[in-house]
């Protein structure tokens, strides 16, 4: 008997990457599939720090509170790239922020990429760019 598996719906969903054309096509796919309730969107690994910051921070009377349940990463960006985001990110202490699944989204399939992904605990590394069929792939697993 074929099993249909719900996708997981998140709360706060980031994209981190500095290509706008690219941050458009995700917030695209996402919104088409319907997947989060406020989709932010950071340039850099430097200003992903910050909106995580005033995310995760406790807030009242603030529509978008609560940290980001699911970052679409790019590796290639100026200031701070996705791996160094990464090391900062895996140092944060903020209760909520346990759990947090985070895609990497590059147009470099390099396998020393992929693997140093693995290590600093990214869930999935997929290629740009980023459609319905590739992240239904990802997330449609009991």
């Amino acid at each position: 008997m074929d099993q249909k598996h719900t996708l997981p719906h998140y709360k706060n969903i980031l994209i981190v990457d500095d290509d706008t054309t690219s941050i458009y096509i995700v917030k695209s796919v996402l919104e088409t599939m319907e997947l989060g309730d406020h989709i932010l969107a950071a340039h850099d690994g430097v200003e992903a720090l910050e909106v995580i910051d005033n995310l995760c921070l406790p807030k009242i009377f603030e529509e978008v509170s609560g940290c980001p349940d699911l970052i679409l990463l790019d590796i290639n960006m100026p200031r701070m790239n996705g791996f160094e985001f990464l090391e900062h990110f895996n140092k944060l202490s903020y209760p909520t922020i346990v759990g947090v699944k985070i895609i990497m989204l590059s147009s470099s399939s390099n396998p020393r990429d992929i693997e140093k992904s693995r290590e600093m605990h990214v869930e999935n590394f997929l290629d740009k760019p980023l459609t319905n069929a590739k992240l239904t792939a990802i997330l449609d697993r009991p």
